[in-house]
């Protein structure tokens, strides 16, 4: 089945035109680079020893090594359709690309002997690109959800399964058009007739489905249930000109990291590492303390501050501490400034903050819209109870109740809770679902890594000031 969809020639069209713009904004840096170094007030700093070279050198050598910049670019996937990450991940990835061809170009200036190009032009080219190529390319990303919400260059899928998987990812297709996908309907797995819409047919009829739906794209997203079926659904599809995702659940990912070991002779099968074994739990910990040291001396006025509003809005304590469990499920007390009514749960027992929440002082909204009630716990990092960026500890109550129906929800406790987390930047606070978090949450437990705790902890201001789910 050839594809000849718009969204198959958007798969040529919009890495196109990234190419392209790439080129010119490579190009535009060499040329800002030579600007600066030989015309701005920058040549007060660093005076010209050799006069000044004329440009047509810097443009012609701009040219020369376009192809380079972009053979990089290209091999380190950043030309990918739809492959769409934040602003913070796509400049990682153009400083990482940027260092890579840095190399080459001194190679090609070595062999390029027309004149002797200025160090400092090209130090100054190895960050100009990198900031023009990362605001050229939030752009590029700007316009393409644009164009996607309008239906332009967005990718059909049909999804193979119809349980809460299938579902799940049917659900964020089509409330989320600037992804660039859209789910065409479930393709049923089990003999029964399923209660999901809409239903484009049998398992057993998927190539006539997948010819008559012109999709781009075929997710297969099985439940247990429906899993025993997925050998026939692969025979089924067979000789179909057509991408094939597989959408694991949070057990199949954590089985697909088994690695083969050998320890005196036995070969064994590592199902699981510890994320921050050795040196990682030292440099963790390290930046936990250094940050929070720095941050309580800086917001000290702020936290007195907010401790004398608390006392004059409402009586009661300045501080809330209750009990929550945190690394190796060990319990430990977290403390808050106090942003409820004393006794807020006598009546009505454990239960989570709610939208509106009558139990909530004057001061205590705004606190907890802005998260400020969250500061007292930089002291719970420092004693070593909690990590700036980890799993939201759970109280008792909710963590007994949770571990029996939420696979996975106790790898949550491989590591420290955190102040932060990579579930809350991502829109998933307060009386969100568990089953999502959880799934963040053991994502980042299995990726760990310090430029991952400061991406979180960036992205969190932006949460603070944006995010809907703080009551």
């Amino acid at each position: 089945m050839a594809r000849k969809t718009q969204g198959s020639r958007a798969e040529v069209l919009f890495p196109l035109a990234a190419l392209l713009l790439d080129a010119l904004a490579v190009v535009i840096s060499f040329n800002l680079a030579y600007w600066l170094r030989f015309y701005s007030p920058l040549t007060r700093i660093m005076p010209l020893q050799w006069g000044i070279p004329e440009q047509s050198y810097y443009l012609v050598f701009s040219f020369i090594t376009v192809p380079i910049f972009l053979l990089i670019f290209a091999t380190r996937g950043l030309y990918g359709l739809h492959h769409r990450v934040s602003i913070l991940d796509e400049f990682n990835r153009v400083v990482k690309s940027t260092l890579l061809v840095l190399p080459w170009l001194f190679a090609t200036a070595f062999f390029y002997r027309e004149i002797s190009y200025s160090r400092a032009v090209f130090a100054m080219i190895a960050v100009i690109s990198v900031v023009v190529l990362t605001i050229e390319r939030a752009i590029i990303q700007s316009v393409q959800r644009k164009l996607y919400r309008h239906g332009i260059g967005v990718l059909s899928a049909a999804i193979c399964g119809t349980g809460n998987l299938a579902q799940s990812i049917h659900n964020r297709l089509q409330g989320n058009p600037s992804l660039g996908y859209f789910s065409l309907g479930f393709i049923s797995v089990d003999d029964h007739e399923p209660k999901v819409k809409p239903l484009l047919g049998s398992y057993s009829q998927i190539q006539e489905i997948l010819t008559r739906e012109s999709p781009d794209l075929l997710i297969i997203a099985l439940d247990h249930s429906e899993r025993p079926r997925l050998e026939e659904i692969v025979r089924y599809c067979e000789g179909i000109d057509l991408d094939f995702l597989f959408a694991p659940d949070p057990v199949v990912v954590m089985e697909s990291k088994a690695q083969p070991e050998t320890i005196a002779g036995l070969p064994l099968l590592k199902i699981k590492e510890s994320p921050l074994f050795g040196w990682k739990g030292v440099v963790k910990r390290g930046f936990d303390l250094g940050f929070s040291f720095a941050a309580l001396v800086i917001a000290g006025p702020i936290l007195a501050l907010l401790a004398l509003l608390v006392k004059l809005d409402s009586r009661g304590p300045l501080l809330y501490s209750q009990e929550r469990i945190g690394l190796d499920g060990h319990s430990f007390r977290i403390h808050k400034f106090r942003t409820m009514i004393p006794d807020a749960e006598k009546a009505s027992g454990p239960v989570w903050a709610h939208q509106g929440d009558p139990r909530t002082t004057r001061v205590g909204k705004w606190l907890r819209r802005l998260s400020l009630d969250e500061l007292p716990q930089l002291f719970n990092v420092i004693k070593g109870d909690m990590s700036l960026v980890g799993p939201r500890p759970e109280r008792p109550h909710f963590v007994g109740q949770f571990r029996k129906v939420v696979p996975m929800y106790m790898e949550r406790h491989r590591v420290r809770s955190g102040i932060t987390g990579w579930a809350q930047v991502n829109g998933l606070r307060g009386n969100t679902s568990i089953e999502e978090r959880t799934r963040y949450d053991v994502y980042y437990v299995e990726n760990w890594s310090l430029g991952f705790d400061l991406k979180i902890l960036v992205l969190t201001i932006r949460e603070v000031l944006i995010g809907k789910q703080a009551y």
